[in-house]
């Protein structure tokens, strides 16, 4: 049996239903950060701030007592770089 590994690119987070993302917790494979599970995702099209810095993910961090954000400015969104861990 193979096992497949889902990494996803900022975009794809972005683009992907709340259904596909549940219960899932992620890691940044660049930095091997833990990042937890997606708390909230703004792409960048409805408000300035997103507009501004391309769009924006919000992981809440293991416990639940501290929310981790990246921005889309910050790297390439379309590069693959958040990999599922559970």
């Amino acid at each position: 049996m193979t096992t497949t590994t889902t990494i996803y690119s900022f975009n794809d987070i972005v683009q992907a239903t709340w259904e596909e993302l549940a219960n899932k917790k992620f890691i940044r494979t660049d930095t091997n950060e833990e990042l937890g599970t997606i708390y909230a995702k703004y792409d960048n099209k409805f408000s300035l701030a997103n507009i501004c810095t391309n769009g924006r993910l919000e992981f809440l961090v293991k416990d639940g007592s501290f929310v981790k954000q990246i921005f889309g400015e910050d790297l390439d969104v379309n590069m693959p770089l958040f990999k599922v861990i559970n």
